[in-house]
């Protein structure tokens, strides 16, 4: 495993410092909200980076309540892609959740479906991924995205086998911010406090 046995001091650091990550390189994207009825419609801007393209789009999705009360959550469509994407919400069966999303890309006119069973277990205990909303103002919010890898450290040993008294596993956390939304809303919906129907 990650055994850091008998390891001069310099090479321990190292094993460290390459277990224990923190990859604060995200892509930024721009995003104007506004709330039409039960509705949020927003126009989006990623930012290139590296080899991923920028890239403009607008999202229409279910708000609040309304998520629960329809069949579908959200309508993508990226025009530069010619790509227009709708989702079902997340539908239980048993103890399972399936979602579709039918896809057409009007460009070579293909359509396509997808679909994906999960449980409420699916994300495991070594991997965790999270959007956080930080509202700046009374219209905007910043909305970085997080995920964490990890294994927790572990020691063991032995007596009496000639084996080696004390293994330790450091273990490993790759933490990472890939992208952060900057909100802005347009109507008068404050980012944290949505209005019930």
């Amino acid at each position: 495993g990650g055994g850091m046995q008998q390891q001069p001091e310099g090479d321990v650091l190292d094993a460290l410092l390459e277990r224990y990550t923190l990859d604060l390189a995200p892509r930024w994207c721009a995003k104007l909200r506004r709330r039409c009825g039960s509705l949020d419609v927003s126009a989006d801007y990623l930012f290139g980076q590296d080899k991923a393209p920028a890239g403009f789009s607008v999202t229409v999705k279910n708000f609040g309540p309304y998520k629960r009360l329809r069949w579908w959550d959200k309508v993508y469509v990226n025009p530069a892609n010619r790509d227009a994407r709708l989702y079902t919400r997340k539908l239980p069966l048993g103890f399972l959740r399936v979602q579709a999303v039918g896809g057409l890309d009007w460009g070579s006119r293909r359509a396509g479906l997808s679909w994906r069973v999960s449980t409420a277990w699916s994300q495991t205990l070594q991997s965790y991924e999270r959007k956080e909303s930080v509202p700046v103002g009374e219209r905007l919010e910043l909305k970085p995205h997080w995920g964490v890898d990890f294994s927790l450290p572990a020691l063991e040993g032995e007596m009496g086998t000639g084996a080696g008294p004390l293994d330790m596993d450091v273990g490993y956390c790759h933490m990472s911010v890939p992208q952060v939304d900057v909100i802005l809303r347009l109507d008068d919906e404050k980012p944290l406090r949505r209005r019930r129907p």
